[in-house]
């Protein structure tokens, strides 16, 4: 079962990976004829940074979920089958080719977004009390990089994914059921 979850898993990797990369040629071939036509009178820096944001923005919310996980996961130095699972754990998100997924969630304890992050929690760890609960529940990208960034953080403090995912569902270092699923899989060194 776990081989065939992970081959899922790369499929599904590959599949959008190869859809970003259709994205990002299209505008890319857009911005070149944009950049082929005589000059308008103020001129404007564009890159292929910005190719990626634009589609990016007008992709499905789970290709942008995908995307996030995959540029925090490796800023972070965090797995990303644990990030997609502490997503999956949170809100149900069954990865890039889930079209019917809802990333603004809020949970009976108020936590907001796919990470289902606290606002006191994200106020605290990024040091900035100007986040706001729409923040968390619309900004999406925030939302996945505050949560990504906050599990790197666990992990430094006891060098244990396990952990980490106990102390990221409960607030306190312990091993539960969450931190078990969360972690199946993941090397703890």
């Amino acid at each position: 079962m776990k081989t065939l979850n992970k081959k899922l898993y790369q499929i599904t990797v590959l599949i959008v990976s190869v859809l970003i990369a259709i994205l990002v040629m299209n505008t890319c071939e857009f911005k070149a004829e944009i950049k082929e036509a005589p000059k308008p009178k103020i001129k404007k820096k564009t890159n292929s940074t910005l190719a990626l944001s634009d589609s990016i923005y007008s992709a499905p919310e789970s290709i942008k979920i995908h995307s996030y996980i995959l540029k925090y996961s490796k800023k972070y130095d965090v797995p990303v089958e644990l990030s997609y699972n502490v997503i999956r754990m949170e809100t149900g998100f069954r990865g890039p080719l889930h079209f019917k997924y809802n990333p603004h969630q809020i949970s009976s304890g108020y936590a907001y977004g796919p990470m289902q992050i606290l606002l006191s929690t994200a106020r605290w760890f990024m040091n900035d009390s100007t986040i706001t609960k729409q923040d968390l529940l619309y900004n999406t990208d925030l939302n996945v990089e505050i949560g990504i960034k906050y599990l790197s953080y666990l992990y430094d403090r006891k060098e244990n994914w396990t952990l980490a995912l106990g102390y990221y569902n409960t607030g306190y270092w312990k091993i539960n059921n969450y931190a078990r699923t969360g972690s199946e899989g993941i090397d703890n060194i």
